[in-house]
């Protein structure tokens, strides 16, 4: 696999269906490829949220995924997470398992699809259908591009009004460029708008239907034939008073 055509490998999956526990930033800036055929794929994450607020409202943690390309368009993946906060308490862990595929994919314009389930320690259960479509101004990501992604979560939840569902729209616009062949910068900025199926009202007075993220930039570097560097600094955008907030993620992405 050429250094830009690997710039272009999934981190998006378990970046989408894991954002429902909250485990973990969901902020990865980077675009999505399906794997190369066969058990090919390994990728290694660590992740730290909530930078400059206080350690109980912090989170750290660590990803893990492995995938497998089950055709030239249709890749798989097993992921896990486990994470707690800046103390080193209040643990919690995740696994998340999917399909992606790119149906459409051309020299300068590719569509993928998702559709993800997640479960995590307190038996929530988490089901995320998603998009992206990418335009790039030259082939093999040689100069620069855009991107949309938009994925849903579907959830449930119980209280002692009884049980509901709950649903996540997020999205995401982000763009790249490739500076020289096998390094890249990105730029992404995401938000959520969020409902609740047994009470559509609630969001009406004190509480915000849209929730504005943040915005990450990212360094990506080809390092050997089958190594990726991950990247990025996140910036958490304030709303309610909130204090402003950073993160980052680093990791690697090994095709074997």
């Amino acid at each position: 696999m050429s250094p830009l055509r690997m710039l272009k490998v999934a981190v998006f999956p378990l970046a989408l269906f894991l954002v429902a526990g909250n485990s973990l930033s969901s902020h990865a800036a980077d675009t999505t490829e399906c794997y190369a055929l066969g058990p090919t794929d390994f990728e290694f994450y660590i992740n730290i949220d909530g930078l400059s607020r206080p350690a109980s409202e912090q989170t750290i943690g660590n990803q893990i995924v492995l995938g497998y390309g089950i055709t030239p368009r249709l890749s798989g993946y097993l992921g896990t997470v486990l994470s707690a906060d800046g103390n080193l308490l209040n643990s919690s862990s995740e696994i998340a398992t999917g399909l992606f595929g790119t149906p459409w994919d051309s020299a300068h314009l590719d569509l993928d699809i998702f559709l993800g389930f997640n479960h995590n320690h307190a038996g929530d259960f988490t089901i995320s259908p998603g998009l992206e479509l990418n335009w790039d101004a030259a082939p093999n990501l040689a100069a620069w591009g855009l991107y949309t992604r938009s994925g849903m979560t579907f959830s449930g939840s119980s209280s002692l009004d009884g049980n509901s569902k709950t649903s996540k729209l997020l999205l995401a616009l982000g763009g790249y460029w490739t500076i020289v062949p096998g390094h890249q910068l990105l730029i992404e900025f995401d938000g959520e708008l969020q409902s609740n199926a047994a009470n559509p009202s609630h969001l009406r007075n004190n509480d915000k239907e849209w929730t504005t993220g943040g915005v990450a930039i990212g360094y990506n570097a080809f390092l050997q034939e089958s190594l990726e560097l991950i990247s990025h600094i996140y910036i958490d955008i304030p709303e309610d008073n909130e204090d402003l907030s950073f993160g980052w993620m680093f990791g690697f992405i090994t095709t074997m």
